[in-house]
């Protein structure tokens, strides 16, 4: 799965329907409530996310954060040991046919890569819609 924002919102679609929905019934927004109730047991008081993607041009507010509360969130991750060898593969290959991803990223415009983390830089993502079933 690329790492984009179209993926972020789709897997909060995701997951957002096993949490049983928002107090709205959306899934993304029981998902982004999730994600501030992770930011608080963390101590990153100074979070809000908005949704699950990042990008603010899109909510009514700003979500914040600081970059010591990110690096929270950062130490966090890294301390699951799958999450941890995921992101720290140079490469990995879908299930399906797709070719392989390659993980190493070019950061900050520097001509090096990096394994790991990096920020991301996807374009404004479309909400997923419901099965024509639902």
């Amino acid at each position: 799965m690329q790492s984009d924002n179209v993926s972020a919102e789709t897997l909060a679609d995701h997951v957002g329907r096993a949490l049983g929905g928002g107090p709205d019934g959306s899934p993304v927004d029981a998902f982004v409530a999730q994600m501030n109730a992770l930011a608080r047991s963390k101590g990153m008081l100074k979070t809000k996310f908005l949704n699950p993607h990042g990008l603010d041009n899109l909510e009514r507010s700003v979500p914040t954060s600081t970059a010591e509360d990110l690096a929270r969130l950062t130490a966090y991750a890294m301390g699951n040991e799958a999450f941890h060898f995921r992101v720290s593969s140079a490469n990995a290959r879908s299930p399906s046919s797709e070719p392989v991803v390659d993980r190493r990223a070019t950061c900050c415009a520097i001509p090096t890569s990096c394994s790991g983390l990096t920020p991301s830089m996807a374009s404004r993502p479309e909400r997923p819609r419901a099965p024509d079933n639902a």
